[in-house]
């Protein structure tokens, strides 16, 4: 998903999701490392070196969704990557995103 300023028609921030219903905990983590590659290797034409992640001339945030069955496993908060399961009441997602900035 890309967030897009309205006003400047440029990204903003872009959002990679990944949905396994499954209960295996190292097929999850298997994904999970998946979706961190995809994260990492997202590329803008108009820097140095192309990648988005960790470069300073990129004004573009990437994030990612990672929703899965309930598995036990220790959430981490991070702002890179977030795991959601069926369970989860609150699936929050910034007030910008949720108007369309």
């Amino acid at each position: 998903m890309e967030v897009v300023d309205r006003n400047t028609g440029k990204i903003k921030k872009i959002i990679i999701g990944e949905v396994k219903y499954t209960t295996d905990r190292d097929y999850m983590i298997q994904k999970l490392k998946e979706l961190l590659e995809y994260i990492y290797f997202v590329k803008e034409k108009s820097v140095e070196g192309m990648y988005v992640f960790d470069n300073s001339q990129s004004q573009i945030e990437v994030e990612g969704i990672l929703f899965v069955d309930n598995i036990n496993f220790k959430l981490i908060e991070e702002d890179i990557v977030r795991v959601y399961q069926p369970n989860a009441v609150n699936i929050v997602l910034e007030r910008n995103l949720a108007r369309g900035i």
